[in-house]
């Protein structure tokens, strides 16, 4: 063990006297930190995605579209930085391998075609996909989730009728409804 302290603020010249035990412990704290990192850029890309299907479904029109655009564009700059947080811990533990090999330690399982690494990169990609079909769902112009004509109110009786009252911005509209009959009225406050 070196008596020389690596954290002095000083530059480290003296490389030799640093031992194998602390590169080690040093390059397995670095694998740890890469691999805790990509799964909380994870839950971040997760909550990034439900704010813009939620945010799109919740308004309608260009609002609508720009935040699913916005969102996949945000999902696809977190999707990069996961995949270099996956190259520099897959980087260390080629490194931590020549230590474990020798001691017939294995850090996990050989990996098989599906490995975690693919079934988050199919997650994504799928999610992507989803807003690909949300953004043509939204953008549609006549979307269930946008009213055929933004100036009427509809109502569908139990009966399968439909009821259509034209709004006027300047007055308050009542709806009564009398067992199978439906009373409209409108009034300046």
């Amino acid at each position: 063990m070196s008596t020389e302290s690596t954290t002095s603020g000083k530059p480290f010249t003296n490389i030799e006297a640093v031992t194998d035990t602390e590169v080690f412990r040093g390059l397995m704290g670095l694998y740890t930190q890469r691999d805790t990192l990509s799964w909380s850029r994870m839950q971040a890309l997760g909550v990034i995605e439900i704010a813009a299907l939620g945010g799109a479904f919740a308004t309608r029109g260009p609002i609508a579209i720009w935040t699913i655009i916005i969102g996949s564009i945000l999902v696809g700059f977190i999707l990069v930085l996961i995949e270099r947080d996956w190259q520099c811990r897959y980087h260390l533990r080629e490194i931590l391998d020549l230590v474990h090999k020798p001691r017939t330690i294995r850090l996990s399982p050989e990996p098989q075609w599906l490995t975690g690494k693919w079934v988050m990169r199919i997650i994504i990609f799928t999610l992507l996909a989803m807003n690909l079909i949300a953004l043509l769902f939204v953008w549609a112009p006549m979307s269930p989730l946008q009213n055929r004509d933004a100036k009427t109110i509809q109502i569908r009786t139990p009966g399968q009728a439909l009821l259509t009252y034209p709004m006027e911005p300047d007055k308050n509209i009542n709806i009564e409804f009398d067992g199978t009959k439906v009373i409209f009225s409108a009034t300046k406050p």
